[in-house]
This record gives structure tokens, sequence and C-alpha cells, in this order.
């Protein structure tokens, strides 16, 4: 529990006294390819003093507390309404041009998952006996937009520079570390960047971890969801400490396993792009880890306790990949299961890679391979395949009925191989239910349909 801090009877604001101190609410939304699509609008404008100086999302604020409350009781709300809560998860949903008082913004805008709409909800209802908004948003939360800012108090023009570069970002690029990732405006690249630019599709998850109190204008505490604990200034940039946050969350969201995962499966199954000993593709694919070590460290377990020791395992490519990954046989001697390879664009050491593989089960065709791209024309079945990782849920989810495929790439498994029976039975509960975005609980995949995020087409 953090205590409550007495209130300075005049603290200095910019060109005005406050008499209170003034606090705000916000997730914090720390991510490499949104700070990198940030440099790339930096580098188009001036006005540097309008780009936030930290990635997040405002959640309450600004505020100051009702006469007589202090300010511990705005920590009691927080710690009230994330009860039970590991993380905040939330999707990318194309951008938003906001008119401000002082100008425009451009930002990213945020659709809440359910959860996240419930914490803020519950987080609103716990403030209102304790804290009076400055801002007239927080007066009608139906009308909050939710969404991460790049810009703000922008001059027309600079907007109107910042949003022609939106639709050139959209453009596909090809860069040495990420996974292809088509766009749907083909209309160049960004000019004035010697850096690439970072292709950010209008449909992508994030999840947050923290949860930020600012004091006038300045990180005072953040609470860490998954420890449930308050952290200082000092610890909020200690990196160690980041480190200890994701390793609790992963065991808490089921993606690093203690025990075999259950209901219990059958083989045959089947997993897509673990890049094994690749650092880069933690940033690129927002996975929850450190580094490569701490990655193989728990891809591998996870595989072990899902896959028995002669189970069948049709693996979908891209095994390993980088100068430092170790070679695909060293990894190999670590996997339990008899392992089919499908050969990926990354998979050059694995000799005994196939193309693809067609299969029949329970009265529908299966078609296994890397790229759905490939598949063969005139293929009435599902393509079970990889290569997009999480980088176009729009157009490459989990599961995407209306193309008949299913996107096996790790980040959308949990992070370990799942099972043809399950695939199959989760195809036949969510039909008519819209896209299915990620792979939900494996209990939850059988039998809670509401449990997956789906994508309304």
């Amino acid at each position: 529990m953090v205590k409550g801090e007495r209130c300075r009877p005049l603290k200095r604001w910019g060109h005005q006294y406050r008499e209170r101190d003034e606090y705000m609410l916000m997730l914090r939304a720390d991510d490499w390819k949104l700070a990198r699509k940030s440099e790339v609008f930096r580098s188009l404008v001036t006005d540097h003093y309008a780009f936030p100086s930290f990635q997040h999302i405002t959640l309450f604020g600004p505020f100051r507390t009702i006469s007589g409350k202090v300010p511990v009781a705005v920590f009691n709300a927080i710690e009230s309404a994330s009860e039970q809560i590991h993380g905040l998860s939330f999707n990318l949903f194309g951008y938003l041009r906001l008119q401000g008082m002082r100008g425009q913004a451009v930002t990213h805008r945020v659709v809440p998952s359910e959860e996240f709409a419930r914490f803020h909800h519950d987080l609103l209802h716990s403030l209102r006996t304790v804290a009076r908004s400055g801002s007239w948003i927080d007066r009608d939360p139906s009308l909050r937009q939710f969404h991460i800012t790049h810009a703000y108090n922008l001059r027309t023009r600079d907007a109107d520079l910042i949003c022609n570069a939106v639709k050139r970002c959209m453009v596909t690029i090809k860069e040495e570390n990420v996974p292809d990732s088509p766009g749907e405006n083909n209309a160049g690249t960004l000019p004035a960047m010697e850096k690439k630019p970072v292709v950010l599709p209008d449909y992508a998850p994030l999840t947050s971890l923290r949860v930020m109190v600012l004091k006038n204008g300045i990180i005072e505490w953040e609470f860490d969801l998954p420890a449930r604990e308050w952290l200082n200034r000092q610890r909020v940039f200690d990196r160690d400490r980041t480190a200890v946050s994701l390793a609790q969350y992963r065991k808490l969201a089921g993606l690093e396993l203690a025990t075999h995962p259950g209901p219990m499966e059958t083989p045959p199954f089947m997993l897509s792009d673990l890049h094994l000993g690749h650092n880069n593709i933690i940033r690129n694919c927002r996975r929850p880890f450190n580094n490569a070590g701490e990655m193989d460290r728990v891809l591998i377990h996870n595989w072990n306790l899902t896959v028995g020791k002669s189970d069948e395992v049709i693996y979908l490519g891209d095994f390993r990949y980088g100068s430092e990954a170790h070679p695909a046989s060293e990894y190999r001697n670590h996997l339990n299961g008899n392992i089919t390879f499908i050969r990926g664009n990354h998979d050059t050491d694995i000799p005994d890679a196939i193309p693809s593989l067609q299969v029949s089960y329970q009265g529908d065709n299966f078609l296994f391979i890397h790229d759905p791209i490939e598949a063969p024309p005139g293929f009435n079945g599902w393509t079970v395949h990889g290569h997009y990782h999480n980088n176009d849920l729009k157009r490459f989810p989990f599961i995407n009925f209306g193309e008949r495929r299913v996107n096996a790439s790790c980040e959308l498994t949990g992070y370990r191989p799942i099972s043809l029976k399950t695939i199959h039975t989760m195809i036949r509960n969510y039909a008519g239910t819209g896209d299915v975005a990620v792979m939900p609980g494996p209990e939850e995949a059988v039998t809670n349909k509401s449990s997956a995020g789906t994508i309304t087409k």
C-alpha cells in the first residue's frame, strides 16, 4: 500500500500556480514498433515538443482529489478495480485524427478488451467519491475514445504531413528481421528517414502490465499488475524489475506452463515459427521475454509439457533463426515427439523438411504449409499455416473462416503446440461467431466461445 502524501501549499506549473497537486492515471504502452513510428513522424515536423515523452493510454484526468480525501484513496481505487487482472489487453485498430483546443492530434485508435473495459468502468466508479476530473470526457465515459498519441497540439499542415506518412507506412516492407506483413495501401516508402520505416498494421495486439500515476506531469508511482505491487519512480525504470514483471505475467497468463495443459490433448500436434535463438523476434512480434535465451527455455519447456515422447508433431516452418542461434539439430534434441518439418523461409539447415502435407481428419481436409499464399490453387479444405505471426491479425487471425485458414504461429497459440483435435473442435464451435483472433485457453477453446477474442467482419 502506498502512503498518502501531503498536498503542497503552492506549486509552480508552467506560468501558473496551483494550490493542490494534480494527478493523471494512464496505462503504460511501451512498444518498439510504436516508438519507431513516432520517430518517423518526428522527422517530418519541426515542433518536437508536440510528441509525448512516453507511450500511454489515458484512463482518467487530469484530476484533483476531493477536499478531505488523501491520495491514498486513488491507489485503493486502482487496486480494487484491477483485482484478478494480470495484464490489460487491447488492440490497435487504425488511426484517429483528433481536434483539440490547442491543435490537432494524430493517434492510434485503441480497442479495449472486455477485461480492459470492465477495469476502466470499475475504476471510474471507485474514483467518483474521491476525485474530481478537470477533463470533460471523464464526465461521460461513454464518449471516450481510447488512443495512443503519437503527436498533439499540431498545426493543420503538420497533421497533414503525418497523416500522409501514415498512408505510406502501410506499404509492404521486407525487412531482414521482420516477417513479411502485407499492407493494403502500396503508395511508396517514407521520405526523410535513413532507417527503414516500420510497418504497423491497423490491427495489432498489445498488453499493458502497469498502471501509471502521474503527479503534476511526472510519473510518481506505477502499479505492477502481475505482482500487484506499487513501484516508485526509481523501480519503474529498472530493467531487472521489468524482467520480473514479464516472468510473473507469463506464468499467470498461462504462457509459461507449470504443468501439462488440460484437458489432455491427443496427437497430432502442430505449431509454427518458434524462431529459436532469434533476439529480434521478441520486439518484432511483442513476445513477453527479455532475451532469446529466456525465450528458448520457455518455448522448449512448454513444448515438452504438451507433447509426449512419441507423439506426432507437424511443425510448420521457421524453427530457428539468426547468427547466434544453435543448429536446428541441437534444438531438435531437446524436444519431445516425432516431428515432421514443413519447410519455412528460414529453414536452411533442416534437410528432411518437406514443402507441405495434406491430412484428412474427421471428414475435413487440412493442408499444412508455411506460407498460405503458396497453397495450391483449387484446394478447398482448411489451410494450417504460420509465417505471419501476430503481425496482421485482421487478415491472418488464429481462425479465418472466410478464407478457411488457421494461423498456428506460436504467438497465437500461447507459445505451445496445439492438437488437430482442438483446432477441428474450435472450427465447428466458433463457426458463425466471427474470426477468432487468438487461441483462448484449452478449456475455453472447447467449451466457451465467448472467451476468445473475435474479429467481427
